[in-house]
């Protein structure tokens, strides 16, 4: 009879503790599902920046199609590149990613 109770003691105290690992795992994988995402509307829009430039284009921002993200692009021409700077804003939980990067100041197909 000990043993019985022993085993389903022992059985319970075990599946409290791998229920609660789950639980926490099933939030920290929420968490990297939203970063992912907002990681890749930051990737989507710093790659338009760039096609922008390299056909010799003004480089501007189009945020017209997305409510829950939001992206702003700072610009500082220097002598031959342009430093542009893209932060995305993901509205629901407010986290923000900067992108840099250096780009020709006369795009990639100059004469």
């Amino acid at each position: 009879m000990i043993e019985v109770i022993f085993s389903i003691v022992l059985v319970g105290l075990v599946d409290a503790t791998i229920l609660n690992n789950l639980l926490s795992i099933n939030k920290a994988s929420e968490k990297l599902k939203s970063y992912n995402k907002l990681v890749d509307y930051g990737n989507s829009k710093m790659e338009e920046l760039i096609s922008q430039s390299y056909r010799g284009e003004d480089i501007y921002l189009n945020n017209s199609s997305e409510k829950s993200y939001s992206s702003e692009v700072e610009i500082e021409n220097l002598s031959k590149f342009k430093h542009v700077i893209l932060k995305a804003r993901d509205n629901k939980n407010g986290k923000e990613i900067k992108f840099e990067v250096y780009l020709k100041d006369k795009g990639i197909f100059t004469n």
